[in-house]
């Protein structure tokens, strides 16, 4: 990554509400006395903190989260910060730090293929005939439509293809003005480290986001400005493995 990229990402800041919601499984026994908050550990080895006394959690995706044995006492200022942060499902960095680098350091960007199908749609049309009674009729037509697929065999491709990367999206949270504790977000980067830099403690439940690469350029504001040596390789997936988009042209 060049300093222009890198300069473009930490000058970006947007803020937002988070708006991720947790549901919740059978009630654990638990005997700490005191305002406390568990630590709740996922299946993929991400730690979060999550009120409640629930033997395990789950969010949108397949992230099922368990309850531990560890926990941390809460002060009145703290338990309205970490009610923020089992609320909106928020993921301290700094508690999976080496597991988030490792995530970061393994998404690779790869292609899709647009390809076309047709679907049959149809249409009920009215009508009133001449002694005022209502009739309809049904029409059908076929319909050409688009999808997008990595499968660079996929039958009916157009020839047209996009970059899919990852992103990252940063959080903290703040007390404003009213005392009350709100989220404000960070983002898109593309390497955890930079929210680090950023000064960002959070990201949200789903850890990354899949972003097309246009659209992430646009963002930051570097559209047509960087090359694809600054940008991280592209692939192509054949049969759940990675192949290097060169490698693969060559092997075709």
């Amino acid at each position: 990554m060049n300093n222009e990229v890198k300069k473009a990402i930490i000058s970006l800041s947007l803020f937002t509400s988070l708006l991720t919601m947790a549901g919740c499984g059978k009630e654990a026994e638990c005997d700490i006395e005191g305002s406390h908050i568990h630590k709740y550990k996922s299946n993929q080895g991400i730690e979060r903190y999550i009120e409640g006394e629930s033997e395990s959690t789950y969010s949108f995706g397949s992230n099922t989260y368990y309850r531990t044995d560890d926990y941390i006492t809460l002060d009145e200022e703290s338990e309205k910060i970490y009610k923020v942060v089992s609320d909106k499902s928020l993921v301290g960095i700094e508690d999976n730090k080496s597991l988030l680098f490792d995530i970061s350091d393994n998404l690779k960007d790869y292609y899709e293929f647009k390809y076309y199908y047709y679907e049959t749609e149809y249409h009920t049309h009215y009508y009133t005939d001449g002694d005022g009674k209502q009739h309809s009729y049904t029409t059908s037509e076929e319909v050409k439509k688009y999808k997008w697929t990595t499968d660079p065999d996929h039958r009916n491709l157009t020839g047209d293809k996009r970059i899919i990367t990852h992103v990252f999206y940063g959080y903290n949270v703040v007390k404003g003005e009213n005392g009350n504790y709100t989220v404000i977000e960070g983002g898109p980067v593309d390497d955890i480290r930079l929210l680090i830099e950023m000064g960002y403690k959070y990201v949200d439940n789903s850890i990354y986001h899949e972003m097309e690469r246009e659209d992430y350029l646009y963002k930051i504001g570097l559209y047509g400005h960087v090359s694809d040596e600054d940008l991280r390789p592209v692939y192509v997936i054949e049969d759940d493995e990675y192949i290097l988009y060169d490698e693969y042209v060559l092997k075709r």
